[in-house]
């Protein structure tokens, strides 16, 4: 984690700044896990923020990234309290990115589990329309793309039904997200990576 950290902040235009988001966003985390319990979250929204770095995204994008899960809690409380304690430290451009992020998040996942009877194109189309009403911002939809093609490269300890959902769900929500958007790479990029999985 530590040779990631100096490389994102070594390579930003700010180090100072990314340097002071990374620090904070660790003591966030703290020893969350994530997916599946194999990788603490830090590292994932290190190689995250590193992802849109290396794509030239600027830093309020990548520091977004290494702060996205930092609001995910069930304490509305404790929620409140890391949004005040972000724009005290951040400015309200981060804490807005990372709010709409959180609530991206919210609506995805329970989109997700709705138990609706609906024709499953009709569902993805509102859902891709639901993303870019929330996000309101294009670096909100990168941000969590970034954590796609993460996950996609981290799909080992899980089964090969849930990967082949993970996979299904990348091609029927995120790459159209990304050929809307012309970001051809990238929706290359999740492409490859999600046909590998069915």
């Amino acid at each position: 984690m530590q040779n990631l950290a100096q490389k994102l902040i070594k390579k930003s235009s700010n180090p100072q700044f990314i340097g002071e988001v990374f620090n904070f966003a660790k003591e966030i985390y703290k020893d969350k896990k994530w997916l599946r319990g194999k990788d603490l979250y830090i590292d994932h929204v290190l190689r995250m923020a590193i992802s849109l770095q290396d794509m030239g995204i600027d830093d309020i994008t990548v520091s977004t990234a290494l702060l996205y899960g930092a609001t995910d809690t069930s304490l509305q409380v404790e929620k409140e309290s890391i949004i005040d304690e972000v724009e005290k430290k951040f400015g309200k451009e981060i804490t807005e990115l990372v709010k709409r992020t959180s609530e991206l998040n919210k609506i995805y996942y329970s989109f997700r589990v709705n138990g609706k009877k609906q024709r499953q194109e009709e569902k993805n189309e509102n859902l891709r329309k639901m993303f870019f009403a929330i996000a309101k911002d294009l670096r909100v939809i990168l941000v969590k793309i970034s954590s796609r093609i993460d996950g996609l490269n981290r799909l080992d300890y899980i089964s090969p039904e849930t990967k082949k959902i993970y996979a299904s769900e990348t091609l029927d929500i995120f790459v159209p997200i990304a050929n809307r958007l012309g970001l051809g790479e990238i929706k290359r990029n999740l492409e490859d990576l999600a046909f590998s999985y069915i």
